[in-house]
């Protein structure tokens, strides 16, 4: 297999949203990304709980405000942590492919359950009253790839999309291993099925 190489990263984490963000939290001797009063879930049936989560996290300043109505936030943060790593690899800037072209970069995503939160929201109007009231716009976010899909669509990535149910820690490192098999199988230089879209 050939040698790959990480030539970007698009981060949004605990530490805030950015690649400086990231790398000043990381070089910090002594950093704290943990709160015991989060801001995306009702804390009150967990008081000892600490949660690392995204502070003051706004996809806009990113990715614009058209079209975001409808995604939950776990695909908002892959849009822009997508958007970001594009930029920073020098692929894409400012909507544009500089390196590269869109049959030739694809996504793979890692999620444990996909969007809780879209899950929950479904679940109690289907079961309690009748799937007819269910919301057409944001049923796509109870399936486990639409956020990854949505990164695709977003940005015009027409090489491979791939979205997998990962075994927890070991999700980040499934990741590359997927990405690597693509790659070795010749995904991305000249995908057929990105050649054949209009």
């Amino acid at each position: 297999m050939r040698p790959l190489a990480i030539t970007g990263l698009g981060v949004v984490s605990a530490a805030g949203v950015g690649y400086d963000r990231f790398r000043e939290a990381a070089g910090a001797a002594e950093v704290d990304l943990f709160t015991a009063a989060p801001t995306t879930f009702a804390h009150a049936p967990h008081p000892a709980l600490r949660v690392a989560e995204v502070p003051a996290f706004d996809p806009k300043a990113v990715v614009g405000d058209k079209g975001l109505r409808n995604n939950d936030r776990l695909t908002r943060l892959l849009l822009v942590a997508s958007r970001l790593g594009l930029a920073h690899a020098g692929i894409k800037v400012d909507g544009a492919f500089t390196a590269l072209g869109a049959d030739a970069v694809g996504v793979c995503a890692s999620t444990a359950y996909g969007s809780i939160k879209g899950h929950l929201g479904a679940r109690p109007r289907r079961r309690l009253e009748d799937p007819r009231y269910l919301n057409p716009g944001k049923f796509p976010n109870t399936v486990i790839n639409s956020a990854a899909g949505y990164v695709s669509i977003w940005d015009d990535l027409r090489a491979r999309n791939a979205c997998l149910v990962t075994n927890g820690p070991t999700g980040g490192v499934d990741v590359f291993d997927c990405a690597a098999t693509y790659l070795g199988a010749g995904a991305g230089e000249g995908d057929p099925r990105g050649a054949e879209r209009p």
